[in-house]
């Protein structure tokens, strides 16, 4: 009997293996959207770990990581985090070298999803400029939480240029989070350690194929957007995009979060400017073009009612708010809408973020627009 159970075992295990090698050499073959979503399955599983709950922030980066993220549908890349000599949180940037550093803020436009370090724009504008730039950004932040993390973690670095990011979901981010804080939802607690069950799930959704494929299609898509992708791809060009309902509420001044997040946003920086004044610090806002800003000659083709979507509003709004208070501040829209015309392909096919290309033209942008007019960094010239 126990003979007869080992072959049976052996049968199982060796069937599990064919099949297993099967979807790995026969995966491109399969149906887009279950590969996209299989993919998404064992991504979500690597990251896990990346980011802690934090009361004060809502998520931070923790320090120590050294992990290469493979899994998404257009990308694997390698995250690697600092403390910076901080307690509990961690920066995606390889050390400070400098008494007055350039600080970068934002969301996962800064922080760099998709992207190893050292092809993050914040990166490249410091090795192509030879000033120390730090990469403070954190995913998914609303201005609050930038303004937190400037006031908490840039400022006792005694920057004398503080670079802030701001993406058209920013509005919504920030309304999100003032909700959030209001209703005391930021207040959580250290995550329980999780059942066995759940750590079984994590670890088979890494590292076999066989199992994300037959769990994905059972579950719900993490977002509702999935459905509502256009698609182009012409000799040069291979993307996605998303309109409704992700942009639908984030361009929406009369929606719960965004409309608020406007003011939230202004408020925020408002402080910022004042924190830069007292250090004798300069404050520049970098507006980063999401892909429907960049590709809207073709977007506005696919999509019935383009019409109805004012993609530059939140930039718009910040632009004129920069005006009115004397921040200077660089819209990278023309600059990224004009190699886009020329067939470049800046941002990934189904993520949103900037591709390697797309952070190198960032880089160089800003660059030149930082040597033009800002003296601090036109003197290391």
């Amino acid at each position: 009997m126990p003979r007869r159970m080992l072959l049976i075992l052996f049968g199982l295990a060796t069937g599990l293996l064919l099949i297993e090698g099967c979807l790995r050499l026969l995966g491109d073959f399969l149906p887009e959207g279950l590969r996209y979503r299989a993919g998404l399955s064992r991504f979500h599983a690597q990251m896990d770990g990346i980011y802690v709950p934090d009361p004060y922030l809502w998520h931070k980066s923790v320090a120590g990581i050294d992990r290469t993220i493979t899994g998404h549908p257009d990308y694997d890349f390698r995250v690697q985090t600092n403390a910076l000599g901080y307690d509990g949180i961690g920066f995606r940037d390889d050390g400070i070298n400098d008494s007055s550093p350039i600080i970068a803020l934002g969301d996962s436009f800064t922080w760099g999803d998709g992207i190893d370090n050292d092809k993050i724009w914040v990166e490249r504008l410091e090795t192509e400029s030879g000033r120390d730039v730090v990469n403070l950004g954190m995913s998914g932040y609303g201005s609050q939480q930038i303004l937190r993390l400037l006031q908490t973690y840039g400022l006792p670095l005694k920057p004398r240029l503080i670079l802030w990011g701001f993406f058209p979901n920013d509005f919504n981010d920030s309304g999100h989070f003032a909700w959030r804080e209001e209703t005391g939802r930021l207040a959580k607690q250290a995550p329980e350690p999780k059942p066995w069950t759940e750590t079984l799930d994590r670890e088979l959704r890494i590292y076999s194929v066989a199992y994300t494929w037959l769990v994905s299609p059972f579950e719900e898509p993490d977002d509702n957007e999935e459905y509502e992708r256009l698609y182009y791809t012409d000799n040069t060009l291979n993307l996605s995009f998303v309109l409704r309902s992700y942009w639908g509420k984030r361009l929406d001044p009369s929606d719960k979060y965004t409309g608020p997040g406007l003011v939230y946003t202004q408020q925020a920086l408002a402080e910022a400017q004042t924190a830069a004044g007292q250090l004798n610090a300069e404050l520049v806002v970098l507006l980063f073009p999401s892909k429907e800003q960049v590709y809207w000659p073709i977007v506005s083709t696919l999509a019935d009612n383009a019409a109805d979507f004012k993609v530059n509003w939140p930039h718009d709004e910040v632009k004129a708010w920069c005006q009115a208070n004397g921040v200077r501040y660089l819209d990278l829209t023309p600059v990224f809408a004009a190699h886009a015309a020329q067939g470049e392909q800046l941002y990934y096919r189904f993520d949103a973020h900037w591709n390697e290309a797309g952070h190198k033209l960032a880089a160089q942008t800003i660059r030149q627009y930082l040597a033009e007019n800002t003296p601090f960094l036109a003197a290391s010239e």
